[in-house]
């Protein structure tokens, strides 16, 4: 008998978009800047803050700089 785990997605069946990389294909692309900064600024509009004039795509990837430190992974990378 085979099972398949938990979670998993047939390479047949569409990426479900609650998935981690449907997100991050979506909004983490180069030139899809428009589709994030719409996103962002209606989050912030609903939380009452002033809307983010510009986006960019940057690279999510923290290395550690110290022997203690841990190598992080962002979602979403921002500079304000």
């Amino acid at each position: 008998m085979i099972v398949d785990a938990p979670n998993t997605v047939k390479s047949n069946e569409p990426i479900p978009a609650y998935r981690d990389t449907f997100v991050h294909f979506l909004f983490g692309s180069p030139g899809n800047e428009p589709i994030l900064l719409h996103f962002l600024n209606a989050v912030l509009e609903s939380d009452g803050q002033a809307d983010a004039k510009s986006v960019e795509i940057r690279n999510p990837f923290n290395p550690a700089t110290f022997v203690t430190d841990k190598y992080t992974i962002l979602d979403v990378k921002a500079t304000d």
